[in-house]
C-alpha cells in the first residue's frame, strides 16, 4: 500500500485534533491517577507536519493506558464536531479494526462530542473495539472515499468517568 502524505489543507484538522487529544488526557489524568497515557506516535499531539506520511502498515492508535508501568490498554482519542444524538451512525475507520484485532491488550475508542454543551468528562463517549470489530465495514464518501466500521450506538458508553471504571476492571485480579 502506498503511503499517504498529509495536505496542507488538514494542517487546521490536525492542530485542531492534537489540542484536543491532549485536553482529553489531561482530563482523564485529573479524573484518576492511578493511569498514565504513553504516546504510541508522536504525531498525536504535535498538529500538523508538513510532508507526513504513513502507511496503513505504520498507523498506530494514539495512546498506551499504562498502570504501574504495565500495558493494560490502548486508547484512540477522536474530536467529532457533531452530537451523539445527532449522529446516525458512529463510525470507526477500518485500519483501527485491523488493530484492534492485533491488540494483545483491551482497545477502546474514545470520541469527544465537541457540539455538546456538556461537561468535558461527560461530553466524551467510549466504546470497546471487540463492539467495533463485531460490525460491518462500509465505504464512507465524506471528503474522501474510505472504509469505516458503523457501529451499534447502543454499544457506547457516555463519560470519562465511566471509561476509567473499564480501566479499574482491568487491573482486578
Amino acid at each position: 500500500m502506498g503511503k499517504r502524505f498529509m495536505q496542507d489543507w488538514e494542517a487546521e484538522k490536525a492542530n485542531h485534533g492534537s489540542e484536543r487529544a491532549i485536553v482529553i488526557r489531561k482530563e482523564l489524568e485529573k479524573l484518576s491517577s492511578l493511569f498514565q497515557y504513553e504516546l504510541l506516535s508522536s504525531d498525536v499531539e504535535s498538529g500538523f507536519i508538513p510532508d507526513f506520511h504513513k502507511t496503513l502498515e505504520e498507523q498506530k492508535l494514539d495512546y498506551a493506558v499504562l498502570h504501574e508501568g504495565k500495558r493494560i490498554a490502548l486508547l484512540d482519542v477522536t474530536a467529532s464536531n457533531y452530537t451523539f444524538e445527532g449522529s446516525r451512525v458512529m463510525p470507526v475507520d477500518e485500519y483501527k479494526g485491523v488493530l484492534t484485532k492485533k491488540s494483545s491488550v483491551p482497545v477502546f475508542f474514545l470520541y469527544e462530542m465537541e457540539k455538546e454543551s456538556l461537561p468535558l468528562s461527560e461530553r466524551c463517549v467510549w466504546i470497546h473495539g471487540e463492539d467495533v470489530v463485531k460490525c460491518r465495514v462500509y465505504l464512507d464518501h465524506w471528503d474522501k472515499p474510505r472504509h469505516n466500521y458503523h457501529t451499534n450506538k447502543e454499544d457506547w458508553h457516555r463519560g470519562l468517568k465511566t471509561l476509567i471504571q473499564e480501566f479499574m476492571k482491568l487491573i482486578k485480579p
